[in-house]
């Protein structure tokens, strides 16, 4: 009936950045823009070609101005991280759980302990003791519901969906309690929750743009790896496979997503483009191949954005440390080897220790460590010779003992590396047993007193 051009006169202006996560603080700072140039919120849109970005989005979305269109997904809920904490615990199976009423003391930890404590209020040593075992569906259905307590009723309605399924499933196959978790991870993995309680300003993928327009468009990941999007499948079929299969080509495909920003862009007044170059990332080709006048956003700086991110003021003195001035007796407790050598050669490192009295950072992850290698080894030869012989070395007691120390995680290498370098040390240790030789000591306070200049 009618044709007409949609092409407006827009503005368009691009910013690239070094860190993604700076797009954030870009994303606010063209809202802001908008909104003062007379766009109402719901005629702005952030369209987000990954939609990982989205959980960054979120994150800082402070004041709750953004709308997600794609839901949030059940991997952010609480009910998934608990059940998630149990299975992942359960299938690690150097993982030993521990019940530690003085937790925020310890100062090794574990990334299983730490999701179980935070996460988890179910028994975990009876879910470990069950998860190769067959179950019953009851058995189940009263685990999801235990772990779904406080959750909104959409979420529960989802999940009484997929336990349909899985009680079908029980019916017809024989799995365990660790194979009906995996299965019921894959039905749920991609759920999407409604985004409840959003603001006005729209957050949505390409496709679901489809059909719209808006007087603001905000487009983040304007880059190589992201735009034009590319599908795993895809690759393995060629052109000209695909035209005689009636299948879309590569070439169609990128067209047909070129058509969509080219008319998602045209028909808008202000256009935001950001994305990120740095070692690794480039911008993306559709950039300059959609034809449209852009120039560079140039009034604000990338450390302007990245103010956003501070919630308080910070502020570093980067001034090298000359002297420090503290009332400090050595010799107040007994003055170690170690404690000396560090006083001589690490002054620093000694007041930040003994004066100051921090501590060391506390460990997630306790599988041993090249520097702690030593002190293993050191702690296990001491439990042999104090506790199964001090005249005579024997192999597979000793090892026996590494497999046995559960407060380190012993990786494969280490472990393999030890068993090289015992074998050979049995047989000189048996050596020196057979000459005479014994342990006599494995641990030997030695101490000695000093006379300062004025007699004390």
């Amino acid at each position: 009936l009618k044709e007409c051009s949609f092409l407006k006169e827009s503005k368009i202006s691009y910013k690239s950045f070094n860190l993604r996560s700076l797009q954030v603080a870009f994303v606010f700072e063209k809202i802001n823009t908008f909104l003062k140039a007379g766009i109402s919120a719901k005629d702005i849109v952030v369209i987000t070609p990954d939609e990982k970005f989205v959980d960054i989005l979120r994150l800082y979305d402070r004041d709750n101005v953004l709308n997600f269109a794609s839901g949030k997904s059940i991997k952010n809920t609480h009910f998934y991280h608990k059940l998630r904490a149990l299975y992942e615990g359960a299938k690690d199976d150097e993982f030993e759980y521990e019940r530690n009423d003085d937790f925020y003391n310890e100062q090794n930890l574990n990334k299983h302990l730490c999701n179980l404590h935070f996460f988890s209020s179910i028994d975990f040593q009876e879910f470990k003791k069950k998860f190769n075992e067959n179950v019953s569906f009851e058995f189940f259905e009263s685990l999801i519901h235990q772990l779904l307590e406080d959750s909104e009723n959409e979420l529960k309605d989802y999940i009484t969906q997929e336990l349909i399924f899985i009680k079908e499933l029980i019916k017809t196959h024989k799995l365990d309690f660790s194979q009906i978790l995996e299965l019921f991870f894959m039905q749920i993995d991609n759920i999407k929750l409604s985004s409840v309680g959003g603001g006005e300003v729209t957050v949505m993928g390409l496709l679901e743009s489809r059909g719209l327009s808006f007087d603001g468009v905000i487009i983040v990941d304007f880059n190589d790896d992201f735009i034009p999007k590319r599908v795993s499948s895809e690759l393995f079929l060629n052109n000209e496979i695909r035209k005689k299969a009636g299948l879309i080509t590569h070439t169609q495909r990128e067209n047909l997503q070129r058509h969509y920003y080219y008319t998602l862009i045209a028909k808008a007044k202000l256009v935001g483009i950001s994305f990120v170059e740095n070692e690794e990332k480039i911008k993306s080709r559709f950039l300059n191949e959609l034809e449209f006048a852009l120039h560079e956003d140039k009034i604000y700086s990338n450390n302007a954005y990245l103010k956003y991110f501070q919630t308080y003021k910070c502020s570093f003195n980067l001034e090298p440390i000359t002297h420090i001035k503290a009332k400090h007796d050595y010799f107040k407790e007994i003055l170690s080897f170690s404690r000396l050598h560090l006083l001589i050669n690490y002054g620093l490192d000694y007041y930040y220790k003994y004066v100051l009295r921090l501590k060391e950072p506390k460990n997630l992850n306790n599988t041993l460590k090249a520097n702690e290698f030593g002190s293993f080894i050191h702690k296990a030869l001491e439990i042999y010779y104090t506790e199964v012989s001090n005249n005579h070395f024997n192999y597979e007691v000793f090892m026996q003992i590494i497999k046995n120390a559960k407060q380190y995680n012993i990786d494969v290498l280490s472990f393999a590396l030890i068993e090289a370098i015992f074998k050979e040390f049995q047989m000189l240790e048996n050596e020196h047993f057979k000459q005479g030789y014994m342990v006599e000591k494995c641990e030997l306070p030695l101490s000695r007193e000093f006379i300062t200049d004025d007699g004390v």
